[in-house]
């Protein structure tokens, strides 16, 4: 089976469409050995889609995922035409360069045409992590564990943010949960502070749009925009903020604040549950 890329004899319009798909797309036999494979595939573990024919897709998983790549395969074989996912795994492409991505499996092996089992991977969502935090939640996990389940989430997509949960003491801010890699200094006179004593979200288009010295500092960590969501109930005042930053400009979309005000709900009702900062 052709590549996308190759064309293989298909319509120009055809291959151009599945090559623009917004998702990696490849096709497995019963072995795990890639048949076929886009572009955007390719891509996500740094190489053409003819490289990745042939191979298993094992020799582009993290260990510490290959499990969930393989259930989502198998229960694929076992379902045939159940869609089988979302499951999160750790793509690893060349020189060790690690991505996330969701995967999706559908069972096409008695396809004439397609003959194997349909792989999708999109890039992480915060839907995956997200639910990992209601379940936490469910089972009545430290406020630190939740935290720290929706500030991973908000990685992924369409929030695409390193995000941090701040709690404010007598002290000054505290994280409560944040994620690897510096990130900008919680500066007196910022979003946090009035997203804090107004309990009303702050989502700046740009970093331009704050004080001079802590769009400086965002844009030396590369960051172009903050969102700041306080995290409570709507009649009390904020807990804490969960501080988001993008390292592109832009105020939210509907869908992006959506997933903002989720994960806010959550560690809101996780916060309720444990009065304490752990």
């Amino acid at each position: 089976m052709p590549s996308a890329a190759s064309g293989g004899g298909e319509p120009d319009f055809l291959s151009a469409l599945v090559d623009a798909l917004p998702a990696g797309a490849f096709v497995i036999d019963t072995d795990g050995n890639v048949r076929f494979a886009t572009r955007a595939a390719g891509a996500l573990v740094d190489a053409e889609p003819d490289e990745l024919v042939g191979r298993s897709v094992l020799e582009f998983v993290d260990e510490d995922t290959a499990w969930a790549y393989a259930a989502a395969v198998a229960m694929a074989g076992d379902h045939p035409h159940v869609v089988m996912g979302p499951m999160r795994i750790t793509i690893v492409g060349k020189g060790g360069r690690r991505s996330n991505a969701d995967l999706w499996a559908m069972n096409r092996l008695e396809d004439p045409v397609i003959g194997g089992i349909v792989c999708l991977l999109t890039p992480e969502t915060t839907a995956v992590g997200l639910a990992e935090a209601v379940n936490a939640v469910a089972n009545d996990a430290p406020l630190t564990t939740v935290a720290a389940r929706v500030v991973r989430a908000m990685q992924g997509h369409p929030t695409t943010a390193a995000a941090v949960l701040l709690a404010r003491g007598p002290s000054g801010y505290r994280p409560v949960a944040e994620p690897e890699g510096a990130l900008p200094a919680v500066l007196d006179g910022g979003p946090w502070d009035r997203a804090m004593d107004t309990g009303v979200r702050q989502l700046a288009a740009t970093v331009d749009e704050l004080p001079a010295d802590i769009a400086r500092d965002a844009r030396a960590h590369g960051f172009e925009t903050v969102w700041v969501e306080p995290v409570g109930a709507a009649e009390a005042p904020p807990r804490g903020v969960l501080v988001l930053w993008r390292d592109h400009a832009g105020r939210p979309t509907p869908n992006e604040l959506n997933a903002v005000h989720q994960g806010s709900a959550i560690l809101a009702l996780a916060w309720d549950r444990h009065d304490s900062v752990e």
